[in-house]
């Protein structure tokens, strides 16, 4: 994603990010799972504790120092809908201190809707390009956004 500033006054030292690309991988070797039905959808939540992540590009320093490294707890959520078209993806982490990262995508394709025997949803390997992401530096009054993003959700082999 390309990051803009949205909002605040800032200055944040997350404010050299604006304009710039923001590439990150987590990777949820020993999540928790948990179920729900919000609103009229099923949802499967994996939650995990310093789960590996990293960050790639020209910005990875700067995101891993200031971000990555700050945030310890990430989930990521698949919410299945009727109708289909109401479906989502999320990736999130908030250290309740004033940071957190919120990814969220819409216009799930065909192979991410997939559940597993008991109706829970069931995270496959699947591209969704509708995406958008919030980075927000309560602590400095700093709002950042990007729209129009990809995620690739791999669920391993």
């Amino acid at each position: 994603m390309r990051v803009a500033i949205t909002s605040g006054a800032g200055p944040s030292p997350l404010d050299p990010l604006d304009g710039q690309p923001l590439a990150i991988a987590v990777t949820f070797d020993h999540p928790a799972s948990s179920y729900d039905t919000p609103a009229g959808c099923r949802e499967t939540a994996l939650d995990e504790l310093q789960p590996p992540r990293v960050a790639t590009g020209a910005t990875a320093a700067l995101v891993t120092t200031n971000v990555l490294d700050i945030l310890p707890e990430w989930d990521v959520k698949l919410d299945l809908c009727e109708p289909s078209s109401g479906s989502t993806a999320t990736l999130h982490s908030d250290n309740n201190m004033g940071l957190g990262l919120i990814f969220g995508c819409s216009g799930l394709p065909p192979s991410a809707l997939a559940s597993d025997s008991a109706g829970h949803p069931l995270f496959t390997s699947f591209t969704v390009t509708s995406c958008s992401a919030t980075l927000y530096d309560q602590a400095n009054g700093r709002l950042f956004g990007g729209q129009n993003m990809m995620m690739v959700y791999d669920a391993g082999s």
